[in-house]
C-alpha cells in the first residue's frame, strides 16, 4: 500500500507538471490559467489530506496481531511484517533453493524468487513465460519447447512440466493473496522448480 501511494502521488505530480506546461504553451488567457492552477491546488490538498491513504478507500494501518509474522529472509527490511501465509510460502521457497548451487531462471511473476538465498545466482528472470519468448526466443524455445536444462539451472515457473528431460524437484503452494502469479498458467496455484534430469 505504501509503494502504491507514493506511486499515485509521483503519477499525479507528472501530470500537474506536464500539463502546467501544456497550458502555459498555449497561451490561455490568464484567468483560465489561474482557474486550472487552483483546480490542481484543490486536488494536491484533498490528496494530502488523505494521505497515506490515497491509493484506496480504506484505512492505511500497521497491524501487528497474530496474522502477521517478521520475516528472517534477507530480502526483507528488517522488522518487516508479512502475513504468515506469505512467510510460510517463503520460507519453504528458501529452503528448496538456498542448499542448491545453480543459477535460478525465473520464470515466474514472483521478482522476489532469486534474491532470497545469501547465494543466489540469478541467470534471467521474466514476468511471465509469453515475454520471455519474445525478448529470448533460443532459451524460450531451449527450455519451454524443448525442455533441456543446463546442469547449473533451475527453473522456477508456475507451469506443471511433465518431460523425461527435466525433473520437478519441489512444488510449494502459492498463498491465496499470490494467485495472481501463476495468472499465465491458468491460475496453477502453484510453484515449481526443475532441474535437469
Amino acid at each position: 500500500m505504501i509503494y502504491e501511494t507514493f506511486r499515485n502521488i509521483n503519477s499525479t505530480l507528472g501530470i500537474v507538471f506536464f500539463g502546467a506546461y501544456v497550458l502555459k504553451k498555449k497561451n490561455l488567457s490568464k484567468k483560465i490559467f489561474v482557474v486550472a492552477k487552483i483546480i490542481v491546488l484543490l486536488i494536491i490538498v484533498n490528496l494530502l489530506q488523505k494521505f497515506p491513504n490515497v491509493s484506496n478507500y480504506s484505512q492505511f494501518s500497521f497491524k501487528n496481531n497474530s496474522s502477521f509474522t517478521e520475516s528472517s529472509l534477507i530480502f526483507f527490511p528488517k522488522n518487516s511484517l508479512l502475513l504468515l501465509e506469505n512467510n510460510n510460502y517463503y520460507q519453504k521457497l528458501s529452503k528448496s533453493l538456498c542448499g542448491l548451487d545453480k543459477k535460478i531462471i525465473n520464470l515466474s511473476y514472483d521478482f522476489v524468487i532469486p534474491y532470497i538465498c545469501n547465494n543466489s545466482k540469478k541467470k534471467f528472470a521474466a514476468m511471465s513465460v509469453g515475454f520471455f519468448s519474445k525478448v529470448n526466443p533460443e532459451e524460450y524455445k531451449r527450455i519451454f519447447k524443448n525442455n533441456i536444462l543446463l546442469d547449473d539451472e533451475i527453473l522456477i515457473t508456475s507451469k506443471d512440466i511433465n518431460s523425461s528431460k527435466i525433473k520437478k524437484i519441489f512444488e510449494v503452494d502459492l498463498p491465496s493473496n499470490l494467485i495472481w502469479f501463476s495468472m499465465y498458467d491458468d491460475y496453477s496455484k502453484k510453484i515449481f522448480g526443475y532441474v535437469k534430469s
